[in-house]
């Protein structure tokens, strides 16, 4: 008999759920929802036990092709004993090369790196909708411009850039951090103990780059604008004095700030400030 639904399957608990839109397709008729059998919580995770087709993704290394203390290396296959599906606890990929950047930075200065992998057959799969995690890893050959830059390109979620942010949004040209008509990076957090009113976060930030490099052509428009930590009702706005790609402001490196103007968030200043940041 054949079983003609691939898109529902059953827990641990025989309850009929959905099989979310992200699951690959060729994953969708195998994958068992269960829960994470490590501790209590009602969380589902998708697994795929014995893998019947070589899945291939894409995974971030430091220089050193390290991640979380294990050593790569190209060609090889990579094993974890006693994994159990639960993501947490397995070797991390990704589906897509653009779901990397959630978890590492290919700006420039960065230094990290992109690998093409297999997970053999036979595997055990975690997934989830940007990070997947499996007992077993074989990294195929690192993935280098200019197809890194096509694969790399748009508009993501990116946790990396502000590790505590509830929401950030970056916006990359061939790898690297680039500003469109919008800041490149834009991130509401919560780890600055400052009440902002209007979006009932505690910390926000809006920063400009050019082509991996921090600032923008206009030097007379801000590149950065950020809740100031001393004042919850006031704002910084960042300015180069010298033009955008002066070899300082690479990099990131804030102890080259030129100018800072402190306004109040209801002032008309603020207001005139705040669309020159958010656009060209």
């Amino acid at each position: 008999m054949t079983n003609t639904s691939t898109n529902k399957t059953q827990n641990l608990n025989e309850t009929i759920i959905n099989i979310p839109d992200w699951v690959p397709a060729i994953a969708k008729p195998f994958v068992k929802a269960v829960k994470n059998p490590l501790d209590n919580s009602t969380s589902i995770n998708y697994i795929w036990y014995g893998t019947t087709q070589e899945i291939i993704g894409y995974k971030g290394f430091e220089i050193n092709m390290t991640c979380r203390n294990m050593k790569y290396t190209i060609g090889c296959t990579n094993k974890i004993e006693n994994f159990v599906g639960v993501a947490s606890d397995g070797i991390h990929f990704c589906l897509k090369a653009f779901h990397v950047l959630e978890f590492y930075d290919m700006s420039i200065g960065s230094n990290n790196r992109m690998c093409q992998v297999a997970i053999p057959i036979g595997s055990i799969v975690s997934f989830s909708k940007t990070k997947c995690a499996a007992n077993q890893l074989t990294v195929i050959n690192e993935v280098l411009d200019p197809k890194l830059s096509k694969l790399l390109d748009g508009h993501h979620f990116n946790h990396m850039l502000a590790p505590h942010a509830i929401y950030c949004k970056a916006t990359y040209k061939n790898g690297r951090l680039h500003s469109y008509n919008f800041p490149a990076l834009y991130s509401r957090d919560l780890t600055n103990n400052i009440a902002d009113n209007n979006n009932n976060n505690k910390g926000m930030n809006a920063i400009w780059y050019t082509d991996g490099v921090i600032g923008r052509k206009d030097k007379c428009k801000p590149y950065r604008m950020s809740l100031s930590k001393k004042n919850p009702n006031y704002v910084d706005f960042y300015f180069h004095v010298c033009p955008w790609n002066t070899p300082l402001f690479e990099f990131d490196n804030d102890s080259y700030v030129d100018k800072i103007e402190t306004v109040a968030k209801n002032s008309a200043n603020f207001k005139s400030l705040y669309r020159s940041i958010m656009s060209n």
